[in-house]
């Protein structure tokens, strides 16, 4: 692992990279504050449950979970990697597009409303 202040946590068919910061905002392992898992199905990736604490985003934190994320998978032979993102979530497409993210389908999720 190249970046001291990240972690990354093998399991059973997926992994999870981590970004620590304190309350400062330094580098330490104190708590974390960006947060990935990776399904690995041959040589898929499936990215998800990608998150950044809201005190810790625009600082690089999410770019550098997920690069983790890419190394760890290209080492387990995954050569393509995909995930779902909703439309609105403008922050996310971001980070996903600058590393190197591009859509290629459309997805309505329906929902159900439980007022009856």
């Amino acid at each position: 692992m190249k970046d001291p202040f990240m972690s990354l946590n093998d399991m059973k068919g997926s992994f999870m990279a981590s970004g620590f910061l304190d309350a400062k905002g330094a580098p330490r392992t104190l708590c974390s504050v960006a947060v990935a898992r990776l399904a690995v199905v041959g040589s898929w990736g499936g990215l998800y449950c990608m998150a950044v604490r809201p005190d810790a985003r625009r600082r690089g934190l999410g770019v550098a979970v997920l690069h983790e994320l890419f190394d760890r998978a290209r080492q387990l032979g995954v050569t393509d990697t995909w995930l779902h993102v909703r439309a609105e979530n403008d922050g996310a497409r971001r980070l996903y597009q600058r590393t190197g993210f591009t859509e290629v389908a459309q997805y309505h999720y329906r929902t159900r409303s439980d007022r009856r």
